[in-house]
């Protein structure tokens, strides 16, 4: 979307198995790419209605009223004007159902026992970087499959805490209706980029 204005949200998926010659899950930079299992890429992204709210609850709701959105329980709750959040989080799950602009969870979570399966937290997993003078940030996860059989990597999302709720800011499929299937310490790379040109 070189040339347009706005806010573009990007996301970028690389799902690999462990290297069958070495042993390990490879990265972008490594020389042998053994494992790679597929990449996605989507420039401009869909954006939620959640992600719409938060930004009118922070960015541009002058005369200081909440904003009523669901959160991924369904509930519709109250974003107040001018609240930070308390967290972002990468979730990832097996549905392979289309995203719609109105989802509020995603469709099948993935359990998070054994820990990094299904959810990065961004004080454990997650990094966040922004440039002000580009009007970049970033949010970046590695999903690792720590379960003893194969997993289905088929849909991811953000999730934001605010005020105690969890709102799903973005919803997407990894490889259309099949997923990426990731066997025991594979992994999903995640890279979100939002720009605001």
């Amino acid at each position: 979307m070189s040339g347009l204005g706005g806010l573009h949200i990007g996301v970028r998926i690389v799902a690999r198995n462990p290297c069958s010659e070495h042993g390990f899950t490879h990265t972008d930079t490594d020389t042998c790419q053994k494992g790679f299992i597929g990449e996605t890429f989507k420039d401009p992204d869909m954006g939620l209605y959640a992600f719409a709210a938060a930004l009118i609850a922070n960015v541009f709701d002058t005369n200081n009223t909440a904003t009523s959105v669901p959160d991924t329980g369904g509930t519709s709750r109250s974003w107040a004007a001018n609240s930070a959040t308390s967290s972002i989080n990468i979730r990832a799950g097996s549905g392979t159902t289309t995203p719609t602009f109105g989802d509020h969870v995603i469709q099948t979570p993935l359990t998070n026992s054994p820990a990094g399966t299904g959810l990065i937290s961004a004080t454990t997993g997650t990094a966040i970087t922004n440039n002000t003078t580009n009007g970049t940030f970033v949010i970046t996860g590695t999903f690792t499959n720590g379960t003893v059989g194969n997993l289905t990597y088929a849909e991811i999302g953000i999730e934001a805490t605010a005020n105690t709720f969890i709102f799903l800011l973005s919803h997407d499929l990894t490889n259309g209706a099949t997923g990426y299937i990731v066997s025991p310490s594979g992994t999903v790379a995640v890279t979100y980029t939002v720009t605001i040109s």
